[in-house]
């Protein structure tokens, strides 16, 4: 075949492949609703595979479902993703699994949330980074360091839940006995700090400077967790200014 003949089929390929991407989406959400009666609704292992695949192809998938309003992950999240998100019943259960993937899908598709709709992902992680399952939890510090890491964050939108997404992560660096996960809560800690700026409430710095004396104390041989601790008290003493005296004693 010809390069032209094989940069169509490919390209015919990818269409395919989102259009399927799409229809797979639709499926998996019909059994949240009543309009599709008759339907065998797909199983929970079904949908989270299919979540899992909507995530890894967000790149390709993303602007097609936004040409769908009903499929709009913003508005497809406020109407029926949150709830499985914040229903705390489910981490008992086997459905937890498919909390886990719709916690971590939200997170590949954070450019098409506006601002209301990060608000209210940020009111289900702090739902989600309370939840008795640490793989929930190490989910969600994921997602939050998505919706963190971006130029469209704004400290308005995170204020009301900052202060307690901080004492969760705090919480969850306490019930994590492996460094690795909890050098990445720490590390979206950092991150939190930097993107506040001087609008990190006093609160936060409170929490800072109760936790992480004790933590600095106990992994005295890991070397790359401390450092991930000064790199947090150099963001803070940035963002503090001549106020970082508080923080001398540390």
């Amino acid at each position: 075949l010809s390069p032209v003949c094989l940069g169509s089929l490919r390209r015919a390929a990818s269409i395919n492949a989102e259009y399927m991407g799409v229809k797979m989406f639709q499926k998996a959400l019909r059994f949240e609703s009543d309009k599709y009666p008759g339907e065998t609704p797909p199983t929970l292992p079904e949908k989270a595979a299919i979540f899992l695949a909507m995530g890894l192809k967000c790149r390709e998938l993303q602007d097609e479902l936004d040409k769908y309003p009903l499929l709009a992950m913003e508005r497809l999240f406020c109407a029926v993703l949150v709830h499985w998100m914040k229903d705390e019943t489910y981490d008992n259960d086997r459905r937890i699994i498919y909390r886990r993937r719709i916690v971590w899908t939200v997170g590949e598709y954070v450019d098409s949330f506006l601002e209301e709709g990060r608000k209210m992902v940020f009111d289900a992680l702090v739902v989600v980074l309370r939840s008795k399952d640490i793989v929930l939890r190490l989910t969600g510090v994921e997602t939050l360091h998505n919706f963190v890491n971006t130029a469209r964050f704004h400290h308005s939108g995170f204020q009301p839940y900052e202060v307690h997404i901080i004492q969760s992560l705090f919480t969850l660096i306490d019930d994590l006995a492996e460094y690795d996960p909890q050098r990445r809560v720490i590390t979206v800690l950092k991150q939190i700090i930097v993107m506040l700026r001087d609008h990190i409430l006093p609160e936060t710095i409170d929490l800072i400077l109760r936790y992480f004396p004790g933590i600095w104390e106990k992994c005295s041989s890991q070397n790359l967790l401390r450092h991930g601790i000064v790199e947090c008290m150099i963001a803070l003493v940035g963002t503090l200014r001549h106020e970082s005296i508080r923080i001398k004693d540390f």
